[in-house]
């Protein structure tokens, strides 16, 4: 997962569309849409409701937007340290790069 990929999430998230959001992030329209579908496809989840005129967060999509660090280890209990990404649903993610 790339950061780039949630820095973009972010910004659709807060303002709801993906063409403003794309003229203030500098990249194309559709570039911004198939990134956001790429971070879903990674994430195994819908993070948006796409409506003709506006996007709604999805539940998965408001718990990405506001998600705490998870403490757990991510390797599974192992004592390699935590990975510092965020959990959901007993899903862990890691830290992007």
């Amino acid at each position: 997962m790339k950061l780039s990929f949630l820095r973009y999430y972010i910004a659709v998230a807060k303002y709801g569309n993906f063409i403003k959001e794309s003229d203030w992030l500098f990249i194309s329209q559709p570039t911004l849409s198939r990134t956001i579908q790429e971070l879903e496809e990674e994430l195994g989840t819908q993070l948006f409701i796409r409506e003709r005129r506006f996007l709604k967060l999805t539940e998965d999509g408001v718990w990405l937007l506001n998600g705490k660090p998870c403490s757990r280890n991510y390797t599974g209990g192992s004592k390699e340290g935590r990975h510092r990404g965020v959990c959901h649903r007993q899903k862990c993610l890691p830290k992007p790069d």
